[in-house]
């Protein structure tokens, strides 16, 4: 189906950039971790101590002008330790570095002026220079000629500010499905398939590109427990059959696009539901790097979020 990439939003005052749609995400990884909170995803330099490659993308400037750097980031180490800042990173525009370190502040996600710098007409490179590979992150980058404006940090009236540079789009794919399942973990794997092989026509929904959820190889925590156990003799016989996902990913994707009733969306956040009455009728999804909006009809839903996230946006009690 059509995916739409993010391009910078230009005019003679402002750019605005989210880094997941960065063109060369280099080391840096897309994490939807916040997405609920924050309305977007962001670029998070995940090394395990060791710094990643640059990521980098090209911006058009339409007016030569003076213009104020700011970047939405945090320091995820502030609830415990303000003094401590493990993921520090460099913003660099063509090759200049802006400002000095980031990601020492502030404590909850929000806005830091880098620094300004004048910009000829025409196209520049930004770049992301990780420093310590321990989790720097940023979320958007903010160029404007106005001395005054800052942006907003959290809520609805970042959500208003960034949708005057991102609109909210329109559904750009539609389909309607007889099961749609919301997370690709263990559990939204299983039911998946199995939905599949008894002929309804099935969506997986995972926000990730790899699936497994917490068996993914981005996280590599082992399956276990009892298979086929009475009074369940079939009990096991998928997960048994696709295995460790951190091990067998190649051989679990080979499994699902094989399956003739089910479609896969990877890189696709669930962010809402739409009801008739009490019963949901459809989901609604964003691409984590295109922001690219989806609309899943469904006779039926599992929520495999691992939070219930699905039962929480229908008005469901817990």
């Amino acid at each position: 189906f059509l995916l739409i990439f993010f391009i910078p939003f230009l005019n003679a005052q402002d750019i605005w950039i989210e880094t997941e749609g960065f063109q060369n995400k280099g080391g840096w990884v897309v994490d939807p971790q916040f997405m609920d909170v924050m309305g977007s995803p962001y670029l998070l330099a995940h090394g395990k101590g060791i710094p990643v490659a640059d990521a980098s993308t090209e911006i058009s400037v339409s007016e030569k002008g003076i213009y104020q750097v700011w970047v939405r980031t945090f320091n995820w180490n502030a609830p415990w330790d303000t003094k401590q800042a493990p993921g520090l990173f460099q913003l660099t525009i063509g090759g200049d570095k802006i400002g000095g370190n980031l990601g020492d502040s502030p404590d909850r996600w929000g806005w830091i002026k880098a620094g300004s710098m004048t910009l000829q007409k025409g196209k520049h490179r930004v770049g992301l220079h990780d420093l310590t590979g321990f989790e720097g992150r940023c979320d958007a980058i903010f160029l404007t000629r106005d001395k005054n404006l800052v942006p907003p940090d959290s809520g609805d009236k970042l959500a208003e500010f960034r949708n005057k540079y991102i609109p909210i789009s329109l559904p750009n794919f539609s389909e309607d499905f007889d099961l749609v399942v919301v997370g690709g973990g263990v559990a939204g794997l299983c039911a998946a398939v199995s939905a599949s092989r008894m002929g309804l026509k099935t969506a997986l929904v995972h926000n990730r590109p790899v699936v497994g959820g917490n068996n993914s190889p981005e996280i590599k925590v082992g399956i276990s427990g009892g298979f086929n156990l009475p009074p369940y003799s079939n009990i096991g016989n998928i997960i048994s059959e696709l295995g460790n996902a951190y091990t067998n990913q190649d051989h679990i994707m080979a499994i699902l696009k094989q399956e003739k009733n089910l479609t896969l969306l990877l890189n696709s956040h669930a962010f809402d539901v739409e009801m008739n009455g009490q019963k949901i009728t459809a989901i609604l999804t964003k691409n984590i790097e295109t922001n690219a909006v989806s609309r899943l009809g469904a006779s039926f839903v599992a929520d495999c979020t691992g939070d219930g996230n699905v039962g929480f946006w229908a008005g469901a009690e817990y």
